[in-house]
């Protein structure tokens, strides 16, 4: 296969990952609760996340198994599975003979009994020996994963699709 086009899109998602790391803009800074002028307050009820799974699209990969115990790491780690597992299935096909995934988490926060990670994929599906292929380069999606829950979100939004 092109082994040399594979190097030089996997650098440049990598890059362009980086690139856009910071052009999300800060999400954070108002609350939905607080009008303008008022300071938000600090103290927040915590909630458990419902425990709901994101269907994956129909394809050999199964969503990954749960950790025991969440943690930070685990919820990256789960997070990155279920999304390279999903980005896999989608261009999974009969025509298609090789398909490269890379996720990396982009960021990572403590929510709701669980945890919100954002992760940035990559991939290419192949097609014959003559170097037919398609490329993909995804947006930031979130992942609320936590209490029996994976749930895929836009980066951009604080609720589930």
């Amino acid at each position: 296969m092109n082994s040399p086009r594979r190097r030089f899109l996997c650098a440049a998602g990598g890059s362009s990952a980086v690139l856009l790391g910071g052009c999300t803009g800060d999400w954070r800074t108002e609350s939905p609760d607080t009008a303008p002028g008022e300071t938000p307050t600090t103290e927040q009820t915590p909630t458990a996340l419902p425990q709901e799974r994101h269907e994956l699209p129909e394809g050999p990969k199964s969503p990954p198994e749960p950790p025991e115990t969440w943690t930070e790491e685990s919820a990256e780690r789960y997070a990155v599975a279920y999304e390279e597992r999903r980005m896999y299935n989608s261009m999974y096909g009969s025509t298609v003979d090789e398909i490269t995934v890379g996720c990396s988490v982009n960021a990572v926060e403590a929510v709701r009994g669980g945890y919100r990670v954002v992760v940035l994929c990559q991939g290419a599906a192949y097609y014959g020996d003559d170097g037919r292929h398609g490329d993909y380069v995804g947006k930031p999606v979130a992942y609320l994963v936590g209490n029996g829950a994976a749930i895929r979100t836009d980066a951009a939004s604080r609720t589930a699709d």
